[in-house]
């Protein structure tokens, strides 16, 4: 099976409002053999003192599929809480949502998640995720999903 890959531009450009929050806007535009696709939206970040901070990101998207007549258009957020109680350790807890169309109620993904972030050394880190997930697509339940993933930045 073969991977869709996406060629295009992204842009991004951001600002220090005052010494605790950051504020940004991202646009990247993608085209793939199946489709092309804008995604825009505003993002930022807010100190609420030396050890907590609030990500939040907000994106739309209009995607045009090849094989259909009109664009479909959808809408992710993200938000991430962090605390960092000693250097190098972070908790935390995140939302997501997405709606990816906005005529089919059937794509809207909604996720809670809280987990533990451990920089042991420069280069590495180690997470650890508990997440709830609901898939209208699959079912209105929601299930359960366990990340862990060790990354190495040369």
């Amino acid at each position: 099976k073969t991977l869709v890959r996406d060629s295009g531009v992204d842009v991004t450009g951001s600002t220090m409002l005052n010494d605790k929050i950051k504020a940004g806007f991202s646009y990247h535009y993608g085209s793939n053999d199946l489709a092309n696709r804008h995604v825009l939206g505003p993002w930022g970040i807010i100190g609420l003192s030396s050890r907590i901070y609030v990500l939040a990101e907000l994106d739309f998207q209009r995607n045009f599929a090849f094989n259909f007549t009109d664009a479909q258009w959808g809408a992710v957020d993200y938000v991430r809480v962090d605390a960092e109680p000693l250097q190098g350790l972070h908790v935390f807890g995140t939302q997501e949502a997405s709606e990816l169309n906005f005529d089919s109620s059937s794509s809207h993904i909604l996720r809670y998640g809280a987990g533990v972030q451990w920089y042991p050394r420069p280069h590495y880190d180690v997470e650890f995720m508990v997440q709830e997930q609901q898939t209208l697509a699959v079912s209105s339940d929601y299930r359960q999903m366990l990340w862990f993933m060790m990354h190495f930045y040369p």
